[in-house]
């Protein structure tokens, strides 16, 4: 998988309570920014679920189709939200779980 980048990593790896799915994040630009991956771990197909930004932390839910992560603030690269995923369907339906609220001080 690393072959095709000047830079590679993988981090966060979780298996899901059934032992069927690998969550991890693969970063390609060496900046902590991780793209939500998937394996099936019975067939070995890898698919991207199309998140992008993620922190490395990813946790499964007992349903063995869930995923909860981490999004980050595109300018200042911090966590800040977390997010329910249901493996290989659209980012675009992803519940938001809850958020920080930046604190603004001048």
């Amino acid at each position: 998988m690393a072959e095709k980048h000047a830079y590679y990593s993988i981090a966060g790896a979780a298996v899901s309570p059934d032992n069927k799915w690998l969550v991890f994040g693969e970063d390609t630009v060496s900046r902590r920014q991780y793209t939500v991956m998937v394996k099936d771990l019975t067939a070995g197909n890898i698919t991207p679920q199309g998140i992008i930004n993620t922190s490395s932390d990813y946790v499964w839910a007992a349903d063995n189709k869930t995923i909860f992560y981490i999004s980050n603030n595109p300018l200042t690269l911090l966590s800040e939200k977390v997010w329910r995923h249901k493996v290989n369907e659209p980012a675009a339906a992803d519940e938001l779980v809850y958020e920080e609220k930046a604190i603004i001080i001048t």
